[in-house]
């Protein structure tokens, strides 16, 4: 069992086994005796067999141990193994990394870092060994819409898991994942059944995340070289410098080497060279040692400054490297828990070993995550299979680097991605400045997670500040005809920005005549129906208010994961003043209903009782994430005040977390 279907097992004194979904569905058959002569009731856990040998007369039932040790006793496992050089590196204490000085600092502005990256990102990981929680709806413009230079990684979206591949919880079901990676020549497996091999020479880690002294002790263990992704723009394009690397990748390969280490570590901004993306990279080595029949006799292990969050690690391991090495991420851990200077207290109160351990923990658990939303419980499932599409790159670099992923448009090509990379480099040197003319240099804000006030320079939000003050606005006006007019001004402002998405690319065909059909208005609002947003995703007033207004139409507000309060059943009537005083509202009427016709069971939590689904015009049973495919819903602990957990049923401050639906 892996994990996803429960499985009851039930044995009797004659030898009977019956295995099935649920404990006692298989009561009352034919033939099946009574629960008086039941052996034992047990259950398969994740992870977990069992074996039935229908050839033996007594019944012949081992549980999971007693398979694994029959198969595990079999001389053949140990004469392979013995044929074999197989170390296993437990996790090593991380060294000391130092603080990044002004150059370092510039080197991550090269490498594209900002400073939401440290703040937003970096600092939860290295203060909690998670991830940071955001809120949901990402407004800023795709990569290749962005006024910005932005890395390679994020022109690549992860697909997700379909009906047919159902999403793991990477929590609940974390005994059938695993992060362990195996580094080093892989034989074929046909030759191995052969013993035709030369055995294999591997080393074992429990993640793809290294520091340093992790990556030196690999180093040790296997025939290693190390290829600079450095070039000089001068002598060559970003174009010629990929296939010089790979070309490298190839020949140590059949030189001997198995591991091929892609670094960028001797990159600093000022020094006339520009660094070929790591991801642009791995990618083409990849494709290269693939082409060359070469790819199993060795890994590749990244060693960059430009890994900052999990999607950079899923990104690399999708495409084929086995280990990363973000040297900066560890650096600028080292910056966030060492004081800036005498008497000054360091952003966060763990230990500079600790906050080490605690970003590499952060980032092998989201991309546990990650893995788990297409259904996949192992990383080396994972590695290379390049589950993602690419959205906005050529098809000349995607051909090279990326062979095989759904890109179904064009974008930047080779000449514009040495572009970006250089305006990023431009930005981050010292130009010619002495360093007495030079303040101390900080990370830019580019607003790309939340937006910055106009005219601070920072990227464009689809939901800016200037687009919800049009809407208060317009909402808040009593006369119809200046409503009206403002309304059209907040419709302009947001059809006539810069494209945020594909759709904004998409324009309406006037027909020649217009339609004759008669369809009265009413009629066609009543096909409206709202996002599913939760309780404590949106505010009280907002979740209600939502819900009133569709009821007015005769449309549908959809209560999103479960819990509504009951007073919400009945019409406003007389309480304007009293129940619905919060609403603040003097367009309330007697009349209306904060009732949502569409209520989700989703995973049966959070106050989904009988009463809450009585209450419901339609149920809507959640088979996979829209939003957030493959994964459970999520709301921080601060958002979830008395009134929202006494409505979801659960406990004030406690973060609300529901599985992936396996329904």
């Amino acid at each position: 069992r892996n994990g996803l279907r429960p499985a009851r097992i039930t044995r009797y004194r004659d030898g009977l086994v019956c295995l099935s979904s649920e404990t006692g569905s298989h009561v009352g058959a034919p033939g099946v005796p009574d629960d008086s002569e039941i052996l034992s009731r047990t259950r398969l856990g994740p992870g977990m067999m069992c074996l039935v040998d229908l050839v033996k007369a007594d019944g012949g039932y081992y549980d999971d141990a007693m398979v694994k040790a029959k198969v595990a006793a079999n001389p053949k496992w140990a004469e392979e193994l013995a044929r074999q050089t197989r170390t296993r590196l437990d996790p090593l204490p991380p060294p000391a990394y130092e603080v990044p000085d002004d150059l370092a600092t510039r080197t991550q502005s090269a490498f594209g870092w900002g400073s939401e990256d440290v703040d937003m990102q970096v600092l939860a990981m290295v203060s909690t060994g998670g991830e940071a929680t955001h809120c949901m709806g990402a407004d800023s413009p795709l990569a290749a819409m962005s006024t910005f230079a932005h890395p390679a990684y994020d022109y690549f979206k992860q697909r997700h898991a379909q009906v047919t591949n159902p999403p793991i919880d990477p929590i609940r079901e974390g005994h059938v994942m695993t992060a362990e990676v195996w580094l080093g020549n892989r034989p074929n497996c046909v030759d191995v059944a052969l013993e035709l091999d030369k055995g294999a020479n591997l080393v074992h880690l429990d993640s793809p995340v290294v520091h340093s002294a992790e990556l030196d002790a690999v180093k040790r263990e296997l025939e290693t070289v190390t290829l600079s992704t450095t070039f000089d723009p001068a002598r060559e394009s970003l174009e010629a410098a990929v296939a010089r690397l790979s070309a490298e990748a190839v020949a140590a390969v059949e030189k001997g080497a198995h591991l091929v280490v892609l670094s960028d570590a001797g990159f600093a901004p000022g020094d006339g060279t520009l660094y070929v993306q790591p991801l642009l990279a791995v990618g083409a080595c990849h494709h290269a040692l693939i082409q060359a029949g070469s790819r199993l006799k060795a890994s590749l292990v990244v060693e960059t400054a430009q890994v900052w969050s999990t999607h950079h690690v899923a990104t690399l391991v999708g495409y084929g490297a086995s280990a990363v090495h973000p040297y900066m991420l560890f650096r600028v851990a080292a910056q966030l828990t060492t004081p800036p200077a005498e008497g000054k207290k360091p952003k966060t109160d763990v230990g500079g070993a600790k906050g080490i351990d605690n970003a590499k923990a952060a980032l092998k658990a989201g991309v546990l995550k990650i893995m788990s939303k297409i259904g996949i419980s192992a990383l080396s499932s994972y590695h290379g299979a390049q589950i993602f599409e690419c959205v906005g790159l050529h098809p000349e670099v995607v051909d090279v680097a990326f062979k095989g992923t759904a890109s179904r448009l064009g974008g930047l090509d080779w000449a514009e991605l040495e572009k970006e990379t250089a305006s990023l480099v431009k930005d981050a040197s010292y130009q010619g400045l002495t360093d007495d003319d030079v303040a101390v240099f900080k990370l830019a804000n580019y607003g790309f997670i939340n937006a910055l006030q106009k005219g601070r320079g920072g990227e464009e939000h689809a939901n800016s500040p200037a687009v919800a003050k049009l809407l208060h606005k317009a909402v808040r006006e009593d006369d119809p005809e200046q409503r009206k007019v403002n309304y059209e001004a907040f419709v302009t402002e947001l059809t006539e920005t810069a494209p945020f998405g594909l759709r904004d690319l998409l324009k309406f065909k006037t027909a020649a005549a217009p339609s004759t059909a008669d369809i009265p208005r009413a009629s066609v609002v009543t096909r409206f129906v709202t996002g599913g947003m939760s309780l404590g995703a949106l505010s009280r007033e907002t979740h209600e208010s939502l819900a009133m207004a569709m009821n007015r139409l005769g449309a549908a507000s959809n209560s999103g994961e479960g819990g509504e309060d009951p007073v919400r059943n009945d019409p406003v009537g007389d309480k304007r003043d009293t129940t619905w005083a919060h609403l603040r509202g003097k367009t309330v009427h007697a009349g209306d209903i904060a009732q949502s016709a569409i209520r989700q069971v989703a995973s049966g939590r959070f106050g989904v009782t009988a009463s809450y689904l009585a209450g419901a015009s339609q149920i809507e049973i959640k088979v996979a994430q829209g939003a957030k495919p493959g994964e459970g819903g999520q709301l921080p602990g601060q958002k979830v005040d008395s009134y929202i957990a006494s409505v979801r049923a659960a406990t004030e401050g406690v973060t609300l977390i529901s599985p992936p639906p396996h329904h």
